[in-house]
């Protein structure tokens, strides 16, 4: 979509069901991640899982940025006032950054603690931007 283009009703909440479909299947590998000990790729999966709610709940205001900065930015503008809910994506965010792109960081770094964290606040991202999705959708019903 491009940034002049409008969503009709119907577009952007299927758009926000497939993100919200697609943020929960990559939820649902972070446990067997954990289990099997691959820590960097549970830190990037629940990027991957916060990011598509992000862009589930951005859909609904007309929002598609293809970018990660452009998600973090709308997610900022949009949900100011759900700190606890930014700053675990900018955590989140950071964690990707690191494991992806930093070569002296290891499995071995990423602690079990860390990884329960990890997922604890992935879960949690999820169930608070569930809930504000939900009542965004009954806004524009």
């Amino acid at each position: 979509m491009n940034e002049g283009e409008r969503l009709s009703l119907d577009e952007k909440l299927k758009l926000s069901e497939l993100y919200c479909k697609k943020a929960m299947e990559i939820f649902k590998e972070l446990e067997t991640l954990k289990k099997e000990g691959f820590f960097l790729t549970l830190a990037n999966r629940a990027y991957y899982a916060v990011f598509n709610m992000s862009k589930s709940i951005l859909s609904l205001y007309g929002k598609d940025p293809v970018s990660h900065k452009g998600v973090r930015q709308l997610l900022h503008i949009h949900l100011y006032e759900e700190r606890d809910l930014l700053k675990t994506f900018d955590e989140l965010m950071e964690y990707r950054q690191k494991t992806d792109y930093d070569v002296f960081v290891s499995n071995e770094d990423i602690s079990e603690e860390t990884a329960d964290e990890i997922l604890k606040k992935t879960e949690k991202f999820l169930k608070r931007a569930h809930e504000l999705r939900e009542d965004i959708i009954n806004t524009l019903s």
